[in-house]
């Protein structure tokens, strides 16, 4: 059904036994033997009783619900079908009519996912009419009480009739050509017509003003976006702050819209407050600003609320409330993920016209970079939605389901920001910075953190996309071994100029040792990876001289047995801290290549290559640090270093000669000699 539009909820709706001969209820066809649903039309039906009870009128409804489903019903039919449902209904939210065994429903793509059993709506009511509401007011009073009532609704109708006839005559004010017809028009009323005029002209002339009007980009794009949870970061300058106040004033027209704004501290809203004092005004004139609350009221009801959640105690304050939209300026502020998920659980609406959001902002280089980062900008690439969902199981049928939030992150500079670069000031003044604060507030760089391990990694230029290993290439495989916490296995390759491509990864964790040698047995038969030889961390060995097998046995058996390269343990020798450490350091260093560019300068690459694909490598290791202690090594407390681990035992494996040694099996993998004679094999 083309008409049906995404406010429909799915529901399943039985087959009904026709108590009488005459035509069937509205939303159903008749056979011989039942009244048969339909769906589409059942569903918009739904629809249209939640509009009635949230104010709409009898007749808009029917209206609305004649023009989705192309099928008319008066007004009075639309009140006898609520009365009527809501009694056949009554109590099917609990419990399903046992004598009711044939059900349907639209085989259309609509709603949330979710198929509901039809129940009563008791609030779906038409509004009262002029003479109910009046004998309902005259009901119980006395004479003289009812004499009063009764002649003050006289004057209201008579001042009803007077403004309608007013009306009229500055319909024919507007109308006329000539001065006759004014004439003929009290003067109090072409005077107040000519000052209603005047106003309107003025009110036209502001309605054409723009209070705001968002920078192309980066502002626009969040400013635009539908996703449940939108993360706005990357440098300073890129206008975050102001696109947060501004996103929630488009549901400001809704009468119970409720809104949220948080900083971390209050002191640090004060700048935002100032903002909104100025713009909110303009966009909603009425709005007022409760300075001892901190809260902004709008006019038709609206509520915005300014507060702060330094830590998770203080979020828990807003666990009890319900928000239609939360906003969290510098979210990387929070060392932990504990009050985002707290003001989360606060998103609730029960107006299908207003949905749940939250907005959040913020640069790197905050204690809380590394959780954003992992929650927001590595899922996915920038400016992509991306999906995180759970299953659950719904005790209203014991029925296991999928649900998810839609997610994205949308990066901006101080580039992005037409205002901020009309001149250098600012430019220079971010330009100056450290360089490990350079790169976080002037280029938005989330992967270079202060005291990081490796501060030459740059996704830029040692992430690259997928490509196919030439059969010539010397692959290997490296890997760091672990049960409870996790492993990771990475697959090399080194080309003619000895440069490395990190072009497989497998990271999990929870693998026995016996199914994690087959998986990697499998890997590489299927996808054709010819290993010449294999390092892992020697804690995979664990027996001390006992007669059980340890696990490196049990692996390297497996392997053996498909006839693959086994496992050598790493070098762990005293020093080989510090040496793997320098090992990643000079593969990810820049040098020259030896080739000249278009422009005459020397070209400049490094020695290591990861492939987008390996996306835990890419993610850990610019998150690492130096041990306070010695700069030498990697800090290794509490740090997710699998990955690290792997690629470093790789690195120092790998011999320059190695290669050579295998180079007589190059051909070997690829165009292979035939036998002439299928039966002697020469």
């Amino acid at each position: 059904m083309s008409k049906v539009t995404d406010k429909l909820l799915k529901f399943k709706w039985p087959l009904l036994v026709p108590t009488h001969n005459g035509t069937p209820p509205y939303g159903y066809t008749r056979t011989n033997e039942m009244w048969i649903p339909i769906p589409e039309t059942l569903d918009a039906l739904e629809v249209a009783k939640d509009l009635l009870a949230n104010g709409l009128s009898t007749r808009d409804c029917t209206d609305w619900l004649t023009e989705h489903t192309g099928t008319s019903i008066s007004h009075q039919g639309f009140i006898k079908r609520i009365k009527r449902d809501n009694k056949l209904y009554q109590g099917w939210e609990d419990v399903r009519p046992t004598e009711i065994t044939e059900w349907t429903s639209s085989s259309e793509e609509y709603g949330d996912g979710t198929l509901y059993y039809p129940f009563s709506k008791p609030k779906a009511k038409p509004q009262r009419n002029g003479r109910a509401k009046r004998s309902a007011l005259l009901r119980g009073k006395s004479v003289e009480e009812k004499e009063v009532i009764k002649k003050t609704h006289n004057i209201q109708e008579a001042n009803k009739i007077l403004t309608r006839n007013k009306n009229q005559l500055k319909g024919l004010l507007k109308e006329a050509s000539n001065d006759t017809v004014k004439k003929l028009i009290p003067d109090t009323i072409v005077k107040e017509f000519i000052e209603e005029e005047a106003a309107l002209e003025v009110i036209a002339e502001k309605a054409q003003e723009i209070i705001f009007e968002p920078n192309k980009g980066p502002q626009t794009n969040f400013l635009a976006s539908t996703e449940d949870v939108v993360f706005y970061g990357g440098a300073k300058g890129g206008g975050k702050s102001y696109a947060l106040i501004a996103d929630p004033l488009r549901y400001c027209v809704f009468p119970t819209f409720r809104a949220l704004i948080l900083r971390r501290t209050m002191p640090e809203l004060r700048d935002m407050i100032r903002h909104t004092q100025l713009l909110y005004p303009r966009v909603f004139p009425g709005a007022k600003y409760l300075k001892t609350e901190k809260t902004w009221e709008f006019p038709n009801g609206a509520i915005l609320e300014f507060g702060y959640c330094e830590t998770e105690e203080d979020a828990e304050r807003y666990r009890g409330q319900s928000f239609h939209w939360v906003g969290i300026d510098e979210l990387p502020q929070y060392a932990h993920r504990g009050p985002f998920d707290a003001l989360m659980s606060c998103l609730r609406s029960v107006d299908s016209h207003i949905p749940t959001q939250m907005r959040c902002t913020g640069n790197p280089g905050n204690i809380g970079s590394g959780w954003v980062k992992r929650e927001f900008i590595d899922p996915a690439a920038p400016n992509a939605r991306f999906f995180k969902e759970a299953e659950i199981v719904d005790p209203r049928n014991n029925q296991k389901r999928i649900v998810r939030k839609s997610f994205k992150y949308i990066p901006a500079t101080v580039y992005d920001n037409p205002y901020l670069v009309q001149d250098d000031n600012y430019l220079a003044a971010l330009a100056l910075l450290p360089e490990v604060k350079r790169k976080q507030m002037l280029e938005g760089n989330w992967d270079v953190i202060d005291a990081g391990a490796f501060p030459e990694f740059d996704r830029s230029i040692h992430v690259i996309p997928p490509f196919s290993i030439p059969d010539n290439w010397y692959t290997f495989r490296a890997a760091d071994w672990g049960f409870s916490s996790p492993f990771c296995v990475l697959w090399i390759a080194t080309d003619f100029d000895e440069n490395m491509y990190i072009f497989k990864e497998w990271y999990d964790q929870g693998v026995y040792d016996d199914t994690w040698a087959e998986t990697i047995a499998v890997t590489e038969k299927e996808e054709k990876i010819y290993c010449g030889h294999a390092v892992i961390d020697g804690s995979v060995s664990t027996s001390r001289g006992s007669r059980a097998k340890d696990s490196l046995e049990v692996i390297n058996k497996i392997l053996g047995r498909n006839r693959l390269v086994k496992f050598k343990k790493a070098d762990r020798s005293p020093g080989s801290r510090k040496e793997g450490k320098l090992a990643v350091h000079r593969m990810l260093a820049l040098k020259e290549t030896g080739r000249e560019l278009p422009n005459g300068e020397k070209e400049t690459a490094p020695s290591l290559f990861i492939f987008d694909n390996c996306t835990d490598l890419v993610r850990t290791l610019p998150a690492l640090l130096t041990d306070p202690n010695d700069s030498e090594i990697v800090y290794k407390k509490n740090a997710e270093d699998h990955a690290y681990d792997a690629l470093q035992y790789g690195i120092r494996s790998h011999k320059t000669n190695t290669r050579r040694r295998y180079a007589a099996m190059d051909n070997i993998k690829t165009n292979r000699p035939q036998p002439a004679d299928p039966v002697f094999g020469y």
